[in-house]
């Protein structure tokens, strides 16, 4: 009789030997604590692959499973939940939550200067000034250091606790539409610059313009606060949004096209696309496809065989 005895290896084994003859540890790997301010919305679970970025992979796994193990409607609902909203807020119509969303908005922002973003965006967008000479790199250097403290500042003046509330509001809204749209004066002679195809519904709001799709093929070209579609195969090239961006597309093999700070993109506000079902396609640029810049962005799809393109901070990324 022959025994074999496999011995089965972990990757982090071969990191710790590659380490090991550096004369290293993992506990050597970090990050740098005073990289950033700590703001209390930060997820411990981020804070523990901070300290401890090699079970990165690990952890992310351990999300993955959790997240797909319950469906969204169910995620919302823990997120409503984490912020011990008033149950009564989860009837709010559309209207009244858009509404609601941009006075706080403006408040959130109220004490914030306007160059921030500015800031953010050249610490943070590749540059060809990377590839300068080291002489050239340091004579930089104090610059940059100067951009960073002016974001450790000013990045705390935004009353983030004003955008979570909007933002919880307009998803908790964005579930009852349905009712709303059967209330409107709905009528075929509705038209609306910047959409080609058949609306049901257009009206200038205070807060932002609306329109209601009907169940043909549409193109919206136009920076709407809010799209409702009710199907067909439609078309989106989105711009960057205003203060409150929702888009809610019931059905359709969509297509969904924008670039930089475009399409689920929260730059300085509330951007939100929840798309019900169908194979849709998102292309996009840099902060964009559910990104949040000094804001907040969601991107919800639901069902469908779904293709997802974009550039650098996409796609679940965020900044402050």
């Amino acid at each position: 009789m022959i025994l074999l005895l496999i011995i089965t290896q972990t990757w982090t084994t071969y990191v710790d030997s590659a380490l090991l003859y550096l004369g290293m540890t993992q506990e050597d790997l970090t990050f740098r604590h005073d990289y950033s301010v700590r703001d209390p919305y930060r997820f411990p679970v981020v804070d523990a692959m901070l300290d401890d970025p090699l079970t990165t992979v690990d952890r992310l796994v351990v999300i993955d499973s959790l997240f797909w193990s319950c469906p969204v409607h169910i995620f919302i609902k823990q997120i409503v939940s984490y912020y011990a909203l008033n149950p009564s807020l989860h009837k709010m119509r559309i209207d009244d939550a858009c509404a609601s969303a941009a006075e706080q908005i403006v408040e959130a922002f109220s004490g914030t200067p306007s160059e921030l973003l500015m800031v953010y965006e050249e610490l943070t967008t590749f540059s060809p000034d990377l590839t300068t000479s080291i002489e050239e790199d340091k004579a930089k250097e104090k610059h940059q250091d100067s951009l960073v403290q002016y974001l450790k500042e000013h990045a705390t003046t935004v009353e983030y606790d004003r955008l979570f509330q909007a933002a919880t509001d307009l998803l908790n809204a964005s579930a009852h539409t349905t009712s709303w749209v059967e209330n409107l004066p709905m009528d075929i002679s509705y038209s609306a610059a910047g959409v080609e195809g058949a609306i049901l519904y257009h009206m200038n709001y205070q807060w932002g313009e609306v329109v209601v799709g009907d169940t043909c093929s549409n193109t919206y070209t136009g920076n709407f606060a809010l799209i409702i579609d009710l199907g067909g195969n439609d078309e989106y090239q989105c711009e960057t949004p205003d203060m409150i961006s929702v888009i809610i597309d019931k059905s359709g093999d969509d297509t969904y096209t924008g670039k930089d700070f475009a399409l689920a993109s929260g730059v300085w506000g509330i951007s939100i696309l929840i798309d019900a079902e169908g194979n849709d396609t998102y292309t996009a640029g840099n902060y964009s496809l559910g990104c949040g810049v000094f804001g907040i962005g969601i991107l919800i799809d639901e069902a469908g065989d779904d293709t997802y393109v974009g550039d650098i901070f996409t796609q679940g990324s965020g900044g402050f």
